[in-house]
């Protein structure tokens, strides 16, 4: 009985639980600009500004299936009450201690009977709320790390592990390519309780994850998904200005907010250039969900930005982050739009002067693992067949070699085949000749007879 017992404990270890969720994002604001000839700058600034990604839940009995967009701002589960109204549902609870929403929520169909299950949330009344960082009536999945003071009865990934849904609070953002009409189409999902390695081993190294802890000195906050940068080189400047330099990933943002001291350098270096020469323009917009005026730049080309390199190294994670400025900007309407913006807020305080934060832009070119539990940042080396020149060359080489060695054997058997064929019409030529000569000497023998 006991090793029965011990199998099951051993069988629970070997399968991880996990849970895939789908993403989807929200093209509505970029759409309405697409269909305009004419939107003005600061609009569109506004719109690239963010990346609002959500996955769809069903919520209630009788369902409402609501659009959760995924955030870093926050750590709760949060419900717009203009979006769900509990009055409909009959599954609708309240615990009257916490005053916490209780309702039974059902995930797409491949988690089904899995995931299912009643989850806590706050839910916000519209009229009453006046927090502008959840304007538009979103409601949201915070996946910022949980504070140990935090009440984490309304965080989303507390309550999966709660629930025995998964084993680990951490989650990732992952690629999958679908085949659809012989074209081949990029689909994000959020994985979570597992590292990117247990779903595909093919594109993801078992064992090669680096990791590097949370900041949480110099200003950095340790509740935000930020780590420290060893060192910042701008093209072949060494020595600019910028020590602790932070990145923080913001995951709701599209666009790159960086120091004011890295615009001070690219001014000085090439960007007042192109300003006097008209090539470039800096402007001011407003973000009106954060509140914040920033500072941007549009550009009637951009080929004076693509020999320009930032490169961020983390001697944890034991890689150095390239971003090539020429690659960074959006075209609309014959106009380039630079996708580093600066903060443009004179009253802001200090302890940002050194934080990049980062949007899609970044971390959408590389692989990062978000673990809350043990408050680290993980990564993966994602080799690409660019990066890999001498891979090619070892392909190629062993391809030619094979074109050799098949030229050769086919030589030889071609010879092998004359040579056998020539024997055969030898031996074929001389049993002629010997049948001709038994004919010609039995005809002299019939006639001396």
């Amino acid at each position: 009985m006991n090793l029965f017992f011990v199998f099951i404990i051993l069988l629970e270890k070997t399968f991880q639980r996990y849970i895939v969720l789908d993403i989807c994002k929200d093209n509505e604001e970029l759409n309405k600009m697409k269909n305009y000839k004419m939107v003005k700058d600061e609009e569109i600034m506004e719109i690239l500004f963010y990346n609002d990604i959500y996955t769809l839940i069903n919520v209630g009995k009788p369902k409402k299936e609501i659009k959760f967009y995924l955030t870093f701002t926050s750590n709760e589960t949060q419900i717009n009450n203009k979006e769900y109204s509990y009055s409909r549902s009959l599954t609708y609870k309240i615990n009257n201690i916490t005053n916490e929403s209780i309702e039974y929520f059902e995930f797409n169909e491949r988690q089904q009977n899995k995931t299912n299950g009643d989850y806590s949330f706050i839910l916000l009344d519209n009229n009453e709320n006046k927090n502008k960082k959840i304007k538009d009536n979103k409601c949201i999945i915070g996946l910022k790390p949980i504070d140990i003071k935090f009440n984490e009865n309304t965080n989303f990934l507390f309550q999966l592990q709660k629930f025995g849904l998964i084993d680990k609070r951490i989650f990732s953002i992952i690629i999958d390519d679908i085949m659809i009409y012989e074209n081949n189409i990029k689909k994000e999902k959020l994985l979570i309780g597992a590292l990117p390695e247990e779903m595909n081993s093919e594109m993801y190294a078992k064992n090669e994850i680096k990791w590097t802890k949370i900041s949480s000195n110099n200003n950095a906050d340790n509740q935000k998904w930020v780590f420290y940068i060893d060192s910042f080189l701008y093209n072949d400047y060494k020595n600019i200005g910028m020590n602790y330099t932070y990145i923080e990933f913001i995951l709701e943002n599209n666009l790159i907010i960086a120091p004011d001291n890295f615009r001070i350098i690219i001014l000085n270096d090439f960007l007042n250039q192109l300003i006097n020469d008209n090539i470039c323009k800096e402007d001011y917009f407003y973000n009106e969900r954060e509140q914040k005026p920033y500072i941007y730049y549009t550009c009637q080309e951009y080929k004076n930005f693509s020999n320009k390199v930032i490169y961020f190294n983390n001697k944890d994670l034991n890689e150095t982050f390239e971003i090539n400025l020429g690659e960074l900007f959006y075209r609309y309407n014959q106009k380039y739009y630079f996708g580093i913006i600066f903060n443009a807020d004179k009253n802001k305080e200090n302890k940002d002067e050194n934080i990049w934060k980062m949007g899609k832009l970044f971390f959408g070119k590389y692989s990062f693992v978000f673990d809350d539990e043990n408050k680290r940042i993980g990564y993966y080396r994602i080799e690409k067949e660019a990066d890999k020149p001498y891979i090619i060359l070892i392909c190629f080489a062993i391809f030619i070699i094979f074109v050799i060695n098949l030229a050769i054997i086919s030589n030889k058997m071609n010879k092998s085949k004359g040579k056998k064929v020539s024997n055969h019409k030898d031996e074929f030529l001389s049993k002629k000749e010997n049948d001709n000569n038994e004919k010609i000497n039995k005809n002299e023998k019939e006639k001396i007879e």
